[in-house]
């Protein structure tokens, strides 16, 4: 069984995983009820914890958001918005990024499948996606959708998310605890998935 443990091991995940900003995450992950491993696998997947990182869409910094997405947000949530510029900050961009975030997960019920999917790949696709037969078990569900991208990017965020809650000291879910509708046996094999976790992240 794989085993992370010591601080040695904790160090070398530091690298590649690391914790940067855990004071504004946790506000701002606390403010909205979201895990803040969640908001670290997602970081670490949009921008490789870049704060200036720059999309050919135009999305900025660390959550990679859109100019036009932070002015909906702006208008909608009271926010003060400052201009692209302001997106390429840490404490305004992970402000913005979590507000959506809390934004997508009230909109799919908490399902982090869903919610990765759409914001990956938006709202209006995994509408129409939700609406085509397909399986409805989650991990079938993921490898069924027709953007290679979103297949890639809700397992790979979920992988990280387990990463950073070991990083962060939490208690360590599992990715199949993580996604809801899985069958009950998987949902329990946490060593299972904890491997699959590693291995994603490699």
């Amino acid at each position: 069984m794989l085993t992370l443990a010591g601080e040695a091991t904790r160090q070398t995940y530091s690298l590649r995983f690391p914790l940067s900003y855990v004071p504004l995450v946790r506000e701002h992950a606390q403010q909205h009820a979201i895990d803040p491993a969640l908001v670290y696998g997602l970081m670490r997947a949009e921008s490789a914890m870049n704060p200036q990182a720059v999309s050919t869409a135009n999305a900025r910094g660390l959550m990679q958001v859109t100019p036009g997405t932070a002015r909906s947000l702006a208008r909608r949530h009271g926010l003060s918005y400052r201009g692209s510029a302001s997106l390429l900050q840490a404490d305004t961009n992970i402000a913005f990024g979590t507000t959506y975030l809390a934004e997508m997960l009230q909109r799919y019920a908490g399902d982090p499948v869903k919610v990765l999917g759409a914001y990956n790949a938006g709202p209006q696709v995994i509408e129409r996606w939700q609406q085509e037969p397909r399986p409805q078990r989650p991990d079938i569900w993921i490898e069924t959708l027709p953007y290679f991208e979103t297949r890639d990017y809700i397992p790979r965020v979920l992988a990280f998310s387990v990463i950073y809650d070991w990083l962060l000291h939490q208690e360590v879910t599992p990715i199949s605890a993580r996604m809801p509708g899985m069958p009950a046996a998987l949902r329990a094999s946490a060593a299972t998935s904890n491997r699959r976790a590693v291995n994603c992240a490699q």
